[in-house]
């Protein structure tokens, strides 16, 4: 009997393999972490190969910890940190370049040179505006910048994707070329009204269609795991990126609902049902998946830097012992004495989109201590949530109620507290973990049969707390504005 179904989570850091079973239960985790490289300022890649045998390693890993064979499970799934993409060979599987990460900002100028008007029109097209993160710029890099690529390319030895592309291709043994809507929604090549790849984006980008993966359905039986990887054919029959999958996984699969996630970056995504948002005030306007019934559309707004501040303090300052010890520590201080942490790495994401901006702690004395710095980059993340959910807000002309939340920041009780004082609203922790692994999981049970409806896989949310707000209105506000302030200084920082 097939009791199990496969959930594959390739996130910016690391991938994991979830094992549930039908009752969406979890029962087994693999975990693989993942290494990136910085080749020059701006620049984030990560090797290629090691995508896909860090996913082999967590599946083998999950399976063998949930005691079973490969044979029991009833379908995969897959989620893919989105807009990472790369080349590769079609007939030998050899990646052709390094996966440039989403967070890469090398594409900035590519964007910036194009005439504001036109970046308009190709938003309006795409729902996706003219940023770094946009894979089509980087399409647009790597074929700009090498003739040996272009020549793979006239002789079909060359074919590009984002991460779910890369590791489907692999799956199936290199059967499967394809890419599913929620994922092609944000690289800034789709058509959104046609659902097709606009011809005219193309067209000014110079590169040729027959380097990119077919159009799929985010659920779908696309085909079977190569036998010689599980030992015998396993239906593929999802594929989300990674957000989307968060809000399945979270139950928002109602219009109004949303989520955020605390990762590397974060990313709160508010569901909008079958109505199209297009992209204003700095937001993304993804498709969440597309079923035969229909599209579920989405509005989202990213920071590219969240819990990578957390990170750096631990890694480039030594402040931190260890990122779990940063609730413990933000603790010990009352407040961060005036000091505001801007987190712009690689420059502001929502709703501002300032790709010149850059990192600035405002507000130091000679009091400040390594605890102060630790509250001010935890608090900057709830800070950085709170400008994506007003301008959500303003756009979609409704407010939100409350906000789930996931990823690895969702363990901290001190953050999350604080993201419900600084909006006002309930914050709520799911009972289960790994909700990306999970959303992509009902994906694909989804498309053989396991559940029937997205309404039914929502029933199985469960929370774990619920944080209200105990700040005040005008203490909120204080402070954002304060926050505010420091924004303010770390913009348009490059000339």
């Amino acid at each position: 009997m097939k009791q199990y179904i496969l959930g594959i989570d390739q996130g910016t850091t690391s991938s994991r393999a979830v094992v549930f079973d039908l009752h969406g239960r979890l029962i087994s985790i693999g975990k693989k972490k993942i290494k990136q490289f910085y080749p020059e300022p701006g620049w984030v890649e990560e090797d290629a190969r090691e995508l896909w045998t860090s996913v082999l390693a967590a599946v083998h890993q999950a399976v063998k910890k949930a005691g079973i064979a490969f044979s029991e499970l009833a379908a995969v799934g897959l989620a893919n940190q989105r807009d990472t993409l790369l080349f590769w060979d079609p007939c030998t599987g050899e990646p052709l370049t390094p996966a440039m990460v989403w967070q890469d900002c090398r594409t900035m100028s590519l964007g910036e040179a194009m005439p504001a008007d036109l970046r308009r029109h190709f938003a309006e097209v795409s729902g996706m505006p003219m940023i770094s993160n946009a894979a089509v710029l980087k399409i647009k890099w790597f074929w700009a910048n090498s003739a040996q690529l272009r020549r793979q390319a006239a002789a079909g030895r060359a074919i590009c994707g984002t991460v779910d592309s890369w590791l489907l291709w692999h799956l199936s043994g290199g059967k499967l070329h394809i890419t599913d809507f929620s994922n092609a929604s944000v690289t800034g090549l789709l058509d959104r009204s046609r659902r097709t790849y606009a011809a005219e984006i193309l067209e000014y980008f110079s590169f040729p269609a027959s380097v990119l993966p077919d159009l799929r359905l985010s659920s779908d039986v696309y085909g079977f795991v190569d036998a010689t990887l599980f030992g015998g054919q396993v239906p593929v029959s999802g594929c989300l990126g990674d957000q989307s999958a968060s809000l399945l996984g979270q139950g928002c699969t109602q219009a109004g609902m949303a989520k955020n996630t605390y990762g590397t970056g974060s990313f709160l995504v508010l569901n909008t049902g079958r109505n199209y948002c297009p992209p204003a005030a700095g937001l993304l306007a993804p498709i969440a998946w597309a079923l035969p019934q229909g599209d579920c559309q989405a509005m989202e707004g990213i920071a590219d830097v969240s819990g990578a501040s957390i990170q750096w303090l631990q890694e480039k300052l030594d402040i931190l012992p260890n990122p779990d010890q940063a609730a413990r520590m933000a603790a010990t201080v009352p407040d961060t004495d005036g000091v505001h942490f801007v987190p712009a790495f690689t420059g502001l994401g929502s709703p501002y989109l300032d790709s010149r901006a850059r990192g600035t702690i405002c507000g130091i004395t000679a009091h400040t201590r390594a605890e102060h710095l630790v509250r001010a980059a935890l608090e900057a993340m709830a800070f950085q949530t709170r400008d994506c959910l007003l301008a959500m807000e303003r756009s979609a002309a409704q407010h939100l109620s409350r906000l789930r939340v996931d990823g690895g920041g969702a363990a901290n009780d001190f953050l999350l507290q604080f993201q419900a004082d600084i909006l006002g609203i309930p914050v709520e922790r799911p009972a289960f973990v790994e909700a990306t692994a999970r959303g992509a999981a009902y994906m694909a049970g989804l498309s053989v049969g396991v559940w029937d409806t997205v309404e039914e896989v929502a029933s199985l949310w469960q929370p774990q707390q619920r944080f209200l707000p105990r700040m005040g209105q005008a203490e909120r506000l204080a402070r954002c504005e304060a926050w505010s302030h420091a924004v303010a200084a770390a913009r348009n920082w490059l000339s």
